[in-house]
């Protein structure tokens, strides 16, 4: 992928054969796996302006530019803004929402973190949801991301648990780990067996 996470998170080396080297060079350690609908991802999920824009990514723009495709690609999500309503069951407590992030391990899109408790080989989800889900919301979060401050935000509801039930007034995409994976309704659910990398 563009960004390997789980490298970032562990401190050992994004290149393949690095990672494999020196993962195999120290004790294992536990990965959880997450479920999601049919599929699973491993660091982080979420479902508003930012999945939309992966959703949208031109895949011949990010092989010409790189990470700068999601800056154009979020462009467009800008220019057309949509504020779905979200409706999520964390171990069977409702949180009403516009936008929600889950996190498995620490770090999002490279080194930010809207959860920097969450720890790959902890089985906890982190969540957080935001209540309004405007431009200036998401700008908000985006700044208070980028200097792990996310909890001080009045507009956002945390959360952690083991399973995430998530429906919507519209379907809406999935980003998880960087790809759009599914679609609302979903189940998020973390694995009672996890890796040993």
């Amino acid at each position: 992928g563009t960004i390997n996470l789980i490298a970032r998170e562990w401190g050992v080396s994004s290149d393949p054969d690095g990672f494999v080297e020196q993962s195999t060079a120290r004790p294992a350690r536990r990965l959880f796996p997450v479920g999601l609908n049919d599929t699973c991802f491993l660091a982080c999920a979420s479902i508003g302006p930012d999945a939309r824009a992966v959703a949208g990514l031109s895949v011949a723009l990010k092989r010409r530019i790189g990470r700068l495709a999601y800056v154009a690609a979020m462009m467009r999500v800008l220019v057309s803004w949509h504020r779905p309503r979200l409706e999520l069951l964390v171990d069977g407590k409702p949180v009403a929402c516009e936008a929600v992030f889950i996190a498995k391990g620490r770090f999002y899109a490279g080194p930010w973190s809207f959860a920097p408790a969450a720890r790959l080989e902890d089985a906890d989800l982190h969540i957080v949801a935001l209540r309004r889900a405007r431009r200036r919301d998401f700008a908000a979060f985006f700044l208070a991301m980028m200097v792990s401050k996310v909890d001080r935000l009045t507009n956002v509801q945390l959360a952690k648990g083991r399973e995430v039930l998530i429906d919507s007034d519209s379907s809406q995409p999935i980003q998880a780990d960087g790809d759009i994976t599914a679609h609302t309704p979903a189940r998020v659910v973390v694995s009672d067996n996890p890796y040993l990398l």
